[in-house]
């Protein structure tokens, strides 16, 4: 059950970043705000606002950072989540609410221009970053957030001072800052997709990064079916078994152009490894045009659209995808880098709106 933060408790959560603050910060007519040493473009979406002595940030900032940040702007929400945290800013019915379904009733995000802004030392002490709203800058005010090994606020403050200057001169000669003003509180709507079925699909294998695919699923209380040639099975055929013993299913994956070589191949590496066949195909070195010759179920094929850290197609365009689906959506995504943080966004946006996750079978509907 969803339990609401007493007001004392939540005094206790930000006691350590109110400490910053001697007194409120005055809004300015500009303010720069950087993440780190990174400067970001002075644009009505990176720029703070003052409320009753506190500094609230477009969401989309944190997407600079080292969050997740997933907009449902038709919803009015924004979630935010790291390494298994999460916060979820609801503009509709005034309410944030973390990864354990916690409210904290003393918190609400403000909607501005058209932009959903969350309290920054709030998001900062959550999720354990630090921040700084400095003045002594002679270009112009700046929030900065930071964490891990930066400059000192001084340092950087004259280090950038030339860059600043420069960016600033070319802001002031392109638009005006807007002047904020509060829009009329949006109709309530409930952020359900229960009606909509999700199917997971990961490509490769990795001795690494798998495993904590498999870790997030299983927090998550979901299962993928996962792709591979016969030489990622042979190379972890340990994993392999791993991944069917914790109730997720493999398929058969081709990555050049001898589809059905490449397909038997697989299916006789998962035979020998796993004592196991599938009849679920997917190819990224062709059409999968020699699937139903071999018996086998095509899930997708090199036309998809893949997650990846080289396919300019990431989890931000997956999500979209998800939210914007009538009936169900396969979200793909490769094995490198990126994955583990893909695959955790995709997971809190199907929590959040109670999607419907279907393991793959050979009688799924995926076209």
């Amino acid at each position: 059950m969803a339990k609401r933060i007493t007001a004392a408790a939540l005094a206790l959560l930000l006691c350590a970043s109110l400490l910053l603050f001697a007194l409120a910060p005055k809004a300015e007519a500009v303010t720069f705000t950087v993440i780190n040493n990174e400067i970001l473009d002075l644009a009505p979406d990176t720029q703070p606002a003052f409320l009753d002595g506190r500094i609230f940030l477009p969401g989309s900032v944190f997407g600079h950072s080292a969050l997740g940040v997933i907009m449902a702007q038709s919803l009015q929400q924004i979630f935010l989540y790291k390494d298994g945290k999460s916060l979820t800013f609801s503009v509709a019915d005034e309410t944030v609410k973390d990864q354990d379904g916690n409210y904290y009733s003393n918190i609400k995000p403000v909607y501005l221009n058209g932009r959903i802004y969350v309290p920054l030392d709030f998001v900062c002490v959550y999720f354990g970053f630090t921040f700084s709203y400095i003045t002594s800058s002679s270009v112009a005010p700046i929030v900065r957030i930071k964490y891990g090994d930066v400059l000192s606020d001084s340092i950087f403050t004259n280090a950038a001072t030339s860059a600043m200057q420069s960016r600033l001169s070319k802001y002031e000669q392109s638009i005006a800052p807007p002047s904020p003003s509060v829009a009329p509180t949006p109709t309530p709507t409930p952020m359900y997709y229960g009606d909509v079925s999700v199917f997971l699909a990961v490509m490769g294998l990795d001795a690494e990064i798998t495993p904590e695919l498999l870790a997030l699923l299983e927090t998550y209380g979901a299962r993928a079916c996962f792709f591979m040639t016969a030489e990622d099975m042979d190379a972890a055929p340990d994993l392999v078994r791993r991944i069917l013993g914790q109730g997720h299913t493999v398929g058969l994956l081709a990555r050049g152009e001898d589809e059905a070589a490449e397909w038997r191949a697989a299916s006789e590496a998962l035979l020998r490894h796993a004592v196991s066949r599938s009849v679920l195909a997917a190819s990224m070195g062709g059409d999968g045009a020699a699937a139903e010759k071999a018996g086998l179920r095509l899930c997708f094929a090199s036309d998809s659209d893949v997650v990846s850290e080289k396919s300019g197609y990431g989890v931000v365009e997956a999500t979209e995808r998800m939210l914007a689906a009538d009936d169900h959506e396969t979200v793909i995504i490769e094995t490198d880098a990126s994955a583990p943080g893909a695959l955790e966004g995709v997971l809190n946006l199907i929590i959040l709106g109670s999607f419907d996750v279907r393991v793959m079978l050979e009688t799924s509907k995926l076209g």
